[in-house]
């Protein structure tokens, strides 16, 4: 059995829209939202042949925004976000959150800018303090689910009724954290890290049942520099934001006598 205990403390980034990338041709790529589009490399054949591997349905996704606090009260900085990105790979892709739901896994871990969502690597972003994503490639199994592969499709396609009905969460453990109190913004914060203040502003926290204040000052889990990624979710919850690319997969040719 899986042994957590070290990492004792889990949070999870919800709502963050995601994208569909199966065999997609140039031309359907140019129909997508340019900000989405510059994810396509995060699947680059050599990983994954999606002409090939007919059962499996690429896709790819902002997962998270680092130095920005999420609707949960946490936040991750850039030197914690650099330290534990990798360890997203490979780590497995589930329905709800449930997590005897297996569906896919992660192939590939990036950054990307805020915004536009051009690909970053370590060197370009390890001295900000503004907000950057981290960005992942994943395979969905649609031998496993297909109707649910097909609902992922619908999410990305700006045209169905089902548009932005889906979203991506991911989970990270934790053995430690500090507090960021003042902002939503990272680097207008005063991070405590003292562990009895910590331990006495716990309370306060949206993650152990708080409001997220403290004397009227907005208060924060900032993920410790020890944790480590344990998956990542598709969830039913709508996305905030509109980030879907708007084209349909190729579909594979049938083989002639």
């Amino acid at each position: 059995m899986l042994n957590l205990e070290k990492y004792p403390h889990i949070s999870r980034f919800d709502d963050i829209p995601i994208a569909y990338a199966s065999s997609l041709t140039e031309t359907q790529f140019s129909e997508a939202k340019a900000s989405l589009d510059n994810l396509k490399n995060l699947l680059p054949e050599w990983q994954v042949n999606l002409d090939k591997n007919v059962d499996l349905l690429g896709i790819s996704f902002n997962a998270a925004i680092v130095n920005s606090a999420n609707k949960n009260g946490d936040v991750i900085d850039t030197a914690t976000a650099i330290r534990m990105f990798d360890t997203f790979r490979q780590k497995h892709l589930n329905k709800e959150h449930k997590r005897d739901k297996i569906i896919g896994h992660i192939i590939n871990a990036q950054f990307s800018s805020y915004g536009e969502s051009n690909l970053l690597y370590p060197m370009d972003i390890q001295e900000t303090q503004d907000p950057f994503n981290i960005s992942l490639g994943a395979v969905v199994y649609k031998i496993v689910d297909p109707d649910y592969a097909k609902q992922i499709e619908e999410s990305s396609n700006e045209e169905s009724p089902k548009y932005n009905s889906l979203s991506a969460s991911w989970e990270i453990g934790m053995a430690n954290y500090r507090i960021a109190m003042g902002s939503p913004n990272l680097k207008e914060c005063q991070i405590i890290d003292n562990p009895k203040h910590v331990a006495d502003l716990k309370q306060y926290l949206k993650a152990y049942g708080g409001d997220g204040t403290y004397n009227n000052a907005l208060v924060y889990r900032l993920i410790g520099e020890e944790c480590l990624a344990i998956g990542c979710a598709i969830t039913s919850r709508p996305a905030a934001n509109v980030r879907g690319i708007l084209t349909k997969k190729k579909e594979p040719e049938t083989a002639r006598a």
